[in-house]
């Protein structure tokens, strides 16, 4: 480490220089200061990190973001389709705009929380958590090529994501699953009934095939899903990244059975599929038939069909109608019949552990987190069926005879020697 006084354009500058071994001795680090304690400062800094080993170049520390991010997208190549197009919506729409032109150096806690913050009351809380996981999962490429010592990300604090609303998670009743699947044409009924039965997302829904339905022994094997990924059909494992198995109620394996049968549905081919028999690509089976279907009601007095809640009917005026939901859930999600599932199964006094295993969460914990709001009701009926058995059970007869006064007392005189005993 050295530092030179020159002369630069007529006034004086001084030099600071240094090696970083990891570097190998040819190459130099250098910065030309004003005086010659700014250099000294500078040297010393840069010394106790090279010490630490949290040295970090300085032209690399004046990368910017965009090339920053170019090396993520070397990096990631284990992510499943679905996951990178989301990243790239993210980045494209969000991450770029702001970061791309900025020196890495300068994408600071401060810098972060200031943008995170921004968002704030204007996109739900967990939009912004997503857009700031993809921040940080870049900046931690950084921190592997030792662009930076430690990740930003870390010292921000994130918006408290809201209280689910009953808007948000709708729950269905059984007769409500019912009424909802039979109001579908007979070859997505069964697939309403499978999705509100046993929990499984929608690509795992979709993802079934004619071998992955185990009717003699009442199971599912969930070892795919099948999504929409710009415009083309992908398939992957399911988000857990595990395959697992959930069980058909006897109903529902009637109900499968004959849908295989009346389909055609050979073990290599898709269990549901479009009317065209290709693939179910769920984003248009969810905007032109699943919605449309939730928010449908009929006219009780001349049959007009209406695509949504309204006071009276177009046709007739009767204010006589009836909704295949009830209005007040015109606002269910096809997401939603998992949630109606764990619900169900949370209803029946399901263990927690059978419900974490049908819905494939990844632990016991997210199935608290997700559902502990509806264990409340789960509690109650335990307390019911406990005062119910202990009810039930006969009245304990005392011994026949009169209890003499002297009894009495030869029992009380006699007790103290017998715990002395």
């Amino acid at each position: 480490m050295s530092i030179t006084r020159r002369k630069r354009d007529g006034r004086v500058v001084w030099r600071a220089r240094y090696y970083d071994p990891a570097d190998g001795p040819r190459r130099q680090h250098e910065r030309a200061f004003g005086t010659k304690k700014e250099a000294e400062r500078w040297l010393t800094t840069q010394r106790a990190a090279l010490q630490r080993g949290a040295h970090i170049d300085p032209r690399d520390s004046r990368q910017r973001f965009g090339e920053l991010i170019e090396e993520w997208r070397g990096s990631a190549v284990n992510l499943r389709p679905s996951t990178r197009a989301s990243y790239e919506s993210i980045i494209d729409n969000h991450v770029a705009p702001r970061w791309e032109s900025v020196q890495v150096s300068a994408v600071s806690p401060g810098a972060i929380q200031d943008w995170v913050n921004q968002p704030a009351g204007k996109v739900h809380a967990n939009t912004v958590k997503r857009i700031y996981s993809v921040l940080r999962v870049i900046l931690k490429v950084g921190v592997a090529r030792r662009y930076l010592n430690s990740n930003p990300c870390d010292s921000v604090r994130l918006p408290r994501p809201p209280a689910v609303t009953a808007d948000e998670r709708i729950v269905l009743t059984a007769q409500e699953v019912k009424q909802l699947a039979d109001a579908f044409e007979p070859r997505y009924r069964v697939a309403i009934y499978t999705a509100a039965l046993t929990g499984l997302r929608a690509g795992e829904l979709w993802g079934l095939r004619g071998r992955d339905v185990d009717l003699e022994h009442s199971l599912l094997r969930v070892e795919q899903t099948v999504k929409e990924v710009g415009g083309r059909i992908v398939i992957g494992l399911p988000k857990t990244g595990k395959k697992r198995r959930a069980t058909l109620p006897a109903s529902l394996v009637e109900m499968l059975k004959g849908h295989i049968e009346r389909e055609g549905v050979g073990p290599n081919d898709f269990v549901f599929t479009s009317r065209e028999g290709t693939p179910m690509r769920h984003p248009n089976f969810r905007k032109r038939i699943f919605r449309p279907t939730v928010t449908r009601g009929t006219c009780t007095k001349c049959g007009q069909r209406s695509k949504r809640a309204v006071a009276v009917c177009s046709k007739c005026g009767s204010a006589s109608l009836e909704y295949v939901l009830p209005p007040a859930k015109h606002g269910f999600r096809f997401h939603d019949l998992r949630h109606t599932c764990a619900s169900l199964l949370i209803e029946i006094g399901a263990h927690p552990k059978m419900i974490q295993e049908q819905l494939g969460h990844q632990d016991i914990q997210t199935t608290f987190n997700t559902y502990g709001h509806l264990l409340p009701s789960a509690h109650e009926a335990l307390a019911a069926k406990l005062d119910a058995f202990i009810t039930s059970q006969p009245e304990i007869t005392p011994p026949a005879g009169p209890v003499h006064e002297g009894d009495l007392e030869l029992a009380t005189a006699e007790a103290p020697e017998e715990r002395a005993m």
